[in-house]
């Protein structure tokens, strides 16, 4: 982390870091999902903080591609 200069406001003892890849799988290309409805999400300032879901939760709410956020 500091080799990436992340700031140190607040230290904590552990950081997880993981790097994104582009989805290569057609049949999740351009896939929305309702985040908000998912177990593990959490509303207000915990919802900045990172969390886990599987791949049957997240298919079980995504958004079709022609409907939109509100």
């Amino acid at each position: 982390m500091q080799d990436k200069n992340y700031p140190n406001t607040d230290p904590k003892d552990y950081y997880m870091i993981i790097e994104i890849e582009e989805v290569s799988e057609p049949e999740l290309k351009g896939l929305r999902w309702d985040f908000k409805k998912l177990k593990n999400y959490k509303s207000t300032f915990a919802s900045a903080l990172p969390f886990t879901s599987n791949l049957s939760e997240l298919m079980k709410n995504k958004i079709c591609k022609n409907q939109f956020y509100n």
